[in-house]
Formats: structure tokens, C-alpha cells, sequence
């Protein structure tokens, strides 16, 4: 499958689980650098360009007639192309980059358009981005843990998911709102605080106060749909949901 940006062609790779690759070659061609330039940066952040995540590596063996070697190489996903941006300087860096976060844009807008969501997690945490179904979820996890447990389970879980998915506790998100001019009623609540600053991690929330009510624990709740805060923050930014 080829794609074009701008003068070059790019050949990229159908992934089932990333869409598509670019190996480094053509990344390098992207941003207008050498691959040594490509592969510095990779090595030089490499805690923020995560193999599995942003990068995939391939190794195939080969035969000569002095034996049986291997080599190995390196492809880029959508997202690491895109991350990888962010370190790159070169004149074209800001416009590759914009263009790789165009295609996964085009390819939601596009999704939404037909009625067929990028996946069965952007299905589920749609909905999550309104604040009403956000203070349902809300009622009906307090009512859960509550009923289920007690009420010092209750406060645990509220604070633990706020915790796991912005880093910090409802009570430092209350200040935020509070120091932010916010009215009274919008910071009585972290989750109300993020509803009104972070829409985006609000839907996170929302969409583990729901799994957690079926019976699922909020580690593994939240390792499904935290992937998508990128996503989400995206498209409430082009207005593509509504919030």
C-alpha cells in the first residue's frame, strides 16, 4: 500500500495490530534526515519510544556460502512516527508529523462517518465523553462499591481510579479546579474538575466505573481504555465528539 507526503512515496506495511509500518529508511526520507539520525533518536529516548508501541523489530535469517546469518529490522507505527516527531528538528519535522496525526484523524473521521467506529474500545468509551452518562456511571459505581463492600471501599476505588489514570488524587484535581477560577460547583469533585479541564480523562474514568460495576478489576479495566486518552484528546479537540 503506498502513501504519498508532499514529493515522496511511501510504501507502508499493512499491520493487523498497528494498521501500518514504516521502516526507518522511510521515516528518515519523511522528516528529510539520514536513518543514523532516526536510529540516534531512538536509542537517545528510548524510554519515551517504546518497542511494541511506537516501533516493531523483524529479524529473518539468511543463507550464504559462509553460513547462516541474521538481520534485523526496525519499522515504525503511526504512533511512533508521530512521537518521534516531537525530538526530529529538521525543516519538514512539524510537517511530517502533522500529516501522520492527519491519517489516524481521517481514518476516525472517516470511521464515524460510516457509522463504524476504529475499534470496539472507541465504541464503548463514546459515550463516556458526554458528562451525563459520566455522573450515571459515577452514581452507580459509588452504589456498587457501597452496597457490595462499605463506604471506605468506596472513597479507595474513587481515589485509586483517579490515581491510576490522571497520577494524581481527586483532592489535588479539586485545587487545580479551585486555582483555576472554576465555579464552586465545578470543583466539588475531582471528577468534576476533569469534566470541565480534562473531558478527555473523564471518559477514562466513566468507561472504568463501568467496567468495574460487570465485575472487572480496575487494573485491568484500565489497561483497556487508557490506550485511547490519545485518541479521545484528539478528536474532542477537532470537535468530533460531543462533550
Amino acid at each position: 500500500m503506498k502513501i504519498t507526503f508532499q514529493d515522496v512515496s511511501l510504501d507502508v506495511m499493512p499491520d493487523k495490530n498497528h494498521e501500518w509500518l514504516l521502516d526507518t529508511s522511510l521515516v528518515a526520507q519523511g522528516y528529510g534526515v539520514t536513518d543514523a539520525v532516526v536510529r540516534k533518536h531512538k536509542e537517545r529516548h528510548a524510554a519515551e519510544l517504546k518497542e511494541g508501541k511506537h516501533w516493531v523489530s523483524e529479524t529473518k535469517s539468511h543463507t550464504s556460502l559462509s553460513g547462516t546469518y541474521e538481520t534485523k529490522s526496525v519499522f515504525w507505527t503511526k504512533k511512533g512516527v508521530v512521537r518521534l516527531g516531537f525530538f526530529i528538528k529538521s525543516g519538514k519535522a512539524a510537517q511530517f508529523r502533522d500529516w501522520a496525526e492527519d491519517l489516524i484523524i481521517e481514518a476516525a473521521k472517516t470511521a464515524i462517518a460510516a457509522h463504524r467506529p476504529t475499534s470496539s474500545l472507541e465504541v464503548m468509551l463514546e459515550p463516556h465523553t458526554r458528562p451525563e452518562v459520566q455522573k450515571q456511571n459515577s452514581n452507580d459505581v459509588n452504589r456498587y462499591c457501597f452496597t457490595r463492600w462499605d463506604r471506605q471501599v468506596l472513597i479507595k476505588y474513587n481515589q485509586l481510579n483517579c490515581l491510576t489514570v490522571t497520577g494524581m488524587r481527586p483532592s489535588h484535581w479539586v485545587e487545580i479546579g479551585r486555582n483555576a477560577g472554576l465555579k464552586s460547583v465545578d470543583y466539588a469533585s475531582g471528577k468534576q474538575v476533569l469534566r470541565k479541564l480534562k473531558p478527555a480523562w473523564a471518559a477514562v474514568m466513566s468507561a472504568n466505573d463501568e467496567l468495574v460495576q460487570r465485575g472487572m478489576k480496575l487494573g485491568e479495566a484500565n489497561r483497556l481504555t487508557k490506550p485511547c486518552l490519545p485518541l479521545l484528546e484528539k478528536m474532542i479537540e477537532l470537535k468530533m465528539l460531543n462533550t
